[in-house]
Order: C-alpha cells, then structure tokens, then sequence
C-alpha cells in the first residue's frame, strides 16, 4: 500500500492511501486527493505519520508533536 503525502490549502500536511478520492482537513476544508500536489510518498502508514510529523515541524519549528508522559 502507498500513502500520498501533500498539504492544504491551510498549510496543514496529510496523508492518505493511494486511490483516495476526499480527505477531510481539521481545518474544515474537504480536500480532493487526485488533485493536489503530491509531496512524497510512503509505503507504510508508521513511515507516512513520521514524515507528516516531521514535515510539520519543518514547516512551523519546534516539536509539537509529544506523548502524554511528555507534557
């Protein structure tokens, strides 16, 4: 299985399996799979939350991203 990587329009990244139609951003938006750009790829869907994960915190510095015992 593949998992396509892009963002939204809000900037948020994403995921999702390859051959998905919509993918709902939290930000509301319900976005059209087949027609964004997409950024990278994964073949497992551990390896695409990583990616997303690290893409955000690229994107907006910092680490946001902690388990409970963290906070």
């Amino acid at each position: 299985m593949v998992y396509l990587i892009y963002r939204c329009d809000c900037g948020r990244v994403l995921y999702s399996k390859e051959g998905t139609k919509t993918k709902k951003c939290t930000c509301g938006k319900t976005l059209n799979v087949r027609k964004r750009r997409i950024l990278k790829t994964a073949d497992t869907a551990n390896s695409a939350t990583q990616t997303v994960q690290d893409m955000q915190e690229e994107i907006y510095g910092g680490t946001m991203f902690k388990t409970a015992n963290q906070l």
